[in-house]
């Protein structure tokens, strides 16, 4: 990510569901946040948010997230970092991981 700039909204994973079936996944990011607003990790499934996390403080912060379900050949998922008020900095490298774990 670019260090340098502030976001509200950031997508920072996206994978292609290869064969329908259950999946495990999960997301991880640190950011640098000023003031004390809520900031959000979230799945989308396509354009439709799964599942969200959301932590609410000031300074460097760590967020993950972890979700299973059914996905369909072809679905897209997306990790993304938002924020409602003010915005953020993300650090270093954010992390991501899915795996088939069932038919």
């Amino acid at each position: 990510p670019d260090t340098s700039q502030n976001y509200s909204s950031y997508d920072f994973g996206s994978y292609t569901i290869p064969e329908t079936g259950v999946y495990f996944m999960a997301g991880g990011a640190f950011v640098n946040v000023t003031g004390a607003y809520d900031r959000s990790i979230r799945i989308m499934k396509n354009s439709t948010e799964v599942v969200r996390k959301t932590q609410n403080s000031g300074n460097r912060q760590m967020f993950s997230i972890e979700y299973a379900g059914s996905f369909t050949t072809g679905d897209v998922v997306k990790f993304n970092l938002s924020a409602n008020a003010s915005n953020f900095t993300p650090q270093n490298y954010p992390m991501w991981a899915i795996f088939k774990i069932g038919a």
